[in-house]
This record gives structure tokens, C-alpha cells and sequence, in this order.
């Protein structure tokens, strides 16, 4: 994966506070009020809080000295195990995020070497041929894996209102590979998103996406469900970081997006420069966006390292965001 940077003093500025154990934020709900008898994370630590794990403390890109070892192997299975069975409690390994409006404290995957499947690291996982099976059982590349990522387990999440997902850099619903015959390089969002969630009870009210390459009835023709048919909004364009039209996505989140709505926001449109710029208003939470965007995925695509990925997702985790690589 390739990484870039928001800008020289956004960065400067992020290590810091992104390397600290606990980190407080002050956040305006977005979900429902708490009533004064309840027991939530929130009254520990009013306005919320991020707690990374010790394993993300320790095999981060901004500090690890080196990649996978033996001994991280069993964390790892259980990373992996725990997610798989939709059953994460082990906080040694797992990352604490408390938001103003949820009671639960909630696990996020540790952001860990590389930030991809921690298996693409672990040597002892490479022997077992994971990667040759993942291929052979999901015809994808096994750096596409996406089975890493702790999204929601619990439909609560989403309170009253609707789950609704931003798709920029949509691409196929289904993935696949334009050329016949090939492993696909290029994995799905959409697919992903509504299979995934849905196991998890949450089911998208509707798909916001765009997509520059490829066109609607292309997009629909990759597997579209039926009953989705009628859910998607497709905008055939290049997406922009600012501007009136709806080549700015964030013209659209603001008008679809209400404030008790669970909105998850993808990013992945292989242009640096606009998504810097987008990520830059996440960050400074320019006219509230942040405050509408409750899960973010990215996939940046510049040859910086690691470290400056890291930092910026864990900034937003610290201002309250479920933040996530994406591949």
C-alpha cells in the first residue's frame, strides 16, 4: 500500500498527541441523548476517548523496529479469530474508542505494522500458505484481504436513524478483475460493505458513489442485488475536494447525511492531491463534516511511508472517528 501526506504542518503537528497511551476528545453527540442512569464509557471520561492497545503501541509504523515475529502470533490468530466470530474482547490486542452519544465502549482493529491483513507480515502465517488459499477460495489477491477490520458487531450503532454509505472510488459493485481468466487485483467496496454489514444486522438505507471510470448501468450490471436497485445514487464523475456541484462528495454527505444517521465514508480515488485535500477536512472538520461522518475507510496512494498514514487515521480515531485503512 502507498501512503501520502496531508500537509507538512498537519503532520508536524500529529505525533505528539497520535503517540500518547489515552487520548481524550471533546465531540457534540451525534446519537442519541444518555440518560443520566445509565452506565456508559462517556461518564468515565466525558467527551469520549481513544485508548490504542498495547499491541498497536508497540508494532505501529511510528514505532515498531521490525515486522512480524513468532511471538506476535498469537495475537495476531486472536485479532483475527476475534473478528472472524464477531466476538472482540481482548483489549491487549484491540483498540478502545468511546464516542459522546454511544454507552459501549467500542474495539477497533490495532493499527499495526504495514496496516493491512497483519498475515501479509507474519512470516509463520506465509509458511502455512494462507495467501494461496485465500486466492483459491475468493479469486482475489491476498493483499486485498479485508479480514482484518473490526466493523460494527453491534446494530445498535446505528440508533434511530438510517445507515448510509459514501463510496468514493466505487468501481464495480462485485470487484473483478478486467482482464479474463486473472486473480482480482482490484477487490469491491460495495460488495463488501452491504454482505459485511449485513452480517452484522446493519443493513445501507442507500449507496452514495462515485466513480470516474466506469459508468451506472456498469456498476449495476457487477452484481447489483435487486433489492438494492432503487437504494444507489451514482454520480459518473472525478470527485473533487471543494466546489458547489456534487463532485464534491461532502456537498452531498451534508444534505443526505442527518445528525442521528450512521454514515460510513469510503475513500479510495487514486488521486493524492484530492484526497489530501479531503482528508485535510475531516481533520479540521471544516462546516462539520467530521461530525457527520461516523466510520471512514482510505486507501491513499503516494509513496510515502507508512507513518504518515498512521498518524492521520489515528488523529481521527482520536477525534472520535472509526477509522480504517482500506486496500
Amino acid at each position: 500500500m502507498l501512503h501520502c501526506l496531508v500537509g507538512a504542518i498537519l503532520v508536524l503537528a500529529l505525533p505528539v498527541a497520535a503517540l500518547r497511551t489515552n487520548t481524550h476528545f471533546t465531540s457534540a453527540s451525534k446519537h442519541s441523548a444518555i440518560s443520566s442512569d445509565s452506565k456508559c464509557c462517556e461518564q468515565v471520561a466525558p467527551g469520549g476517548y481513544y485508548k490504542p492497545s498495547t499491541f498497536e503501541l508497540n508494532e505501529n509504523p511510528a514505532t515498531r523496529k521490525k515486522g512480524c515475529d513468532q511471538a506476535l502470533q498469537p495475537s495476531v490468530e486472536t485479532w483475527l479469530s476475534e473478528i472472524k466470530h464477531r466476538s472482540m474482547n481482548d483489549t491487549s490486542v484491540f483498540s478502545r474508542l468511546c464516542v459522546p452519544g454511544h454507552c459501549a465502549e467500542q474495539l477497533l482493529e490495532p493499527l499495526a505494522f504495514t496496516l493491512l491483513d497483519p498475515r501479509l507480515e507474519c512470516p509463520d502465517f506465509a509458511k502455512s500458505r494462507w495467501g494461496a488459499k485465500y486466492e483459491s477460495k475468493n479469486s482475489m489477491l491476498p493483499q486485498l484481504s479485508k479480514q482484518h477490520l473490526a466493523i460494527p458487531s453491534d446494530p445498535n450503532i446505528v440508533g434511530q436513524g438510517k445507515a448510509l454509505l459514501f463510496d468514493l472510488g466505487a468501481s464495480w459493485y462485485g470487484g473483478g478483475n478486467p482482464v479474463p481468466g486473472e486473480k482480482d487485483g482490484w477487490g469491491s467496496s460495495g460488495k463488501w460493505f452491504v454482505e459485511e454489514y449485513n452480517k452484522r444486522g446493519i443493513n445501507f438505507d442507500h449507496l452514495y458513489l462515485w466513480e470516474a471510470n466506469n459508468d451506472e448501468e456498469t456498476y449495476r450490471a457487477a452484481g447489483l442485488p435487486a433489492n438494492l436497485s432503487d437504494r444507489i445514487t451514482f454520480f459518473h464523475t472525478e470527485v473533487q475536494s471543494d466546489g458547489p456541484g456534487p463532485e464534491n462528495p461532502f456537498n452531498i454527505l451534508k444534505e443526505k447525511c442527518n445528525v442521528n444517521d450512521y454514515c460510513v465514508l469510503k475513500l479510495d480515488i487514486d488521486e493524492p492531491d484530492v484526497e489530501n485535500r479531503i482528508v485535510d477536512h475531516l481533520l479540521k472538520n471544516d462546516d462539520g463534516m467530521r461530525d457527520r461522518v461516523d466510520e471512514f475507510f482510505w486507501d491513499p496512494i503516494d509513496q510515502e511511508p507508512e507513518t504518515a498514514f498512521y498518524l492521520k487515521l489515528r488523529h481521527l480515531r482520536e477525534l472520535g472517528v472509526r477509522a480504517h485503512s482500506w486496500v
